[in-house]
């Protein structure tokens, strides 16, 4: 009796054997779907997160600087500029260099020609710098 029982469990084996391995490959499957959902998952959030921390330094740069702009008597100029206005005392400056006709290369100023200054404040130095680079290209370029 006990070696009938055996002898139908073993023919029998082979569709257990079946449906075990077709219940194998489903789990892995889903496993495997359900691994890659939190995968994206936890990419989702770092993008989240990564999109607070940016409107956060955003927010605080509007509040800290961009305000006070905003809040002062040249607000309109800030703004005109971002949007590409130019105010009625504005002028557009455009150079363009003229190649002399004999010669056909440009001419730099020597060191002689340059002469040694004592610059003490910032200002100063903005101001040298200004003069004479207006000074150069007026001499070699025409200013329209």
């Amino acid at each position: 009796m006990a070696q009938m029982r055996y002898h139908k469990f073993l023919r029998h084996s082979t569709y257990r054997r079946y449906g075990i391995f077709l219940i194998t490959i489903f789990f892995s499957l889903y496993s495997i779907q359900v691994y890659v959902n939190n995968i994206w998952i936890d990419a989702q959030i770092a993008q989240v997160k990564e999109d607070i921390i940016d409107l956060e330094e955003e927010s605080a740069f509007m509040e800290k600087f961009y305000k006070g702009y905003l809040e002062s008597d040249y607000a309109s100029f800030f703004l005109g500029h971002e949007n590409g206005t130019i105010y009625l005392e504005e002028r557009i400056v455009r150079l363009s260099y003229q190649v002399p006709q004999e010669k056909g290369e440009i001419i730099l100023p020597t060191q002689s020609e340059i002469a040694p200054i004592t610059i003490s404040t910032p200002q100063q130095a903005r101001n040298h710098f200004v003069k004479n680079k207006l000074s150069f290209l007026e001499s070699r370029w025409f200013i329209k």
